[in-house]
């Protein structure tokens, strides 16, 4: 994973297991995480998987499972494509997703964010900017038609 996150330019990214869950050493950015996003949505199969609402899966056991997708503005946003939400004590709330229209798409990564609450709000007004609402100041990253934005505070 780290000789890959290295090759599509997360470079200040270093994971310890597989899993991605935290541990001695482990370390990442807004910035790394937004270039591993931007890399993900390439796959299709991937691209509906963040992006699909709920799920009934059907166990090896012969059991359904009814899953509903953690990311809320798959529920409220209608520009939101999909995304990764995650949590640790030392992380707080964190969010990267992928959001645009026909012609333009942006990925916004915040971390550090004290609550959900927070989370969704500051997501949502980088996503207003990143699609053209008016952008202040210079987006991270930017790419003939996908814009990076990325915050580690609240807006």
């Amino acid at each position: 994973m780290n000789e890959k996150a290295t090759a599509i330019g997360a470079i200040n990214t270093k994971f310890i297991n597989a899993t991605g869950l935290p541990g001695p050493g482990q370390h990442t950015t807004a910035l790394d995480l937004s270039r591993i996003m931007r890399y993900a949505i390439n796959y299709s199969r991937l691209r509906e998987i963040i992006g699909t609402p709920t799920a009934k899966v059907l166990t090896e056991k012969g059991k359904h499972l009814f899953l509903r997708n953690t990311d809320k503005l798959l529920w409220s946003d209608e520009e939101v494509i999909g995304g990764k939400t995650g949590y640790t004590s030392m992380a707080k709330h964190c969010f990267v997703c992928v959001a645009g229209h026909q012609t333009k798409e942006i990925i916004v990564a915040v971390l550090g964010s004290p609550s959900r609450k927070n989370l969704w709000r500051d997501t949502e007004k980088l996503i207003a900017k990143g699609l053209g609402k008016r952008v202040h100041g210079r987006p991270v990253l930017r790419g003939s038609n996908l814009t990076i934005l990325s915050c580690t505070q609240d807006l």
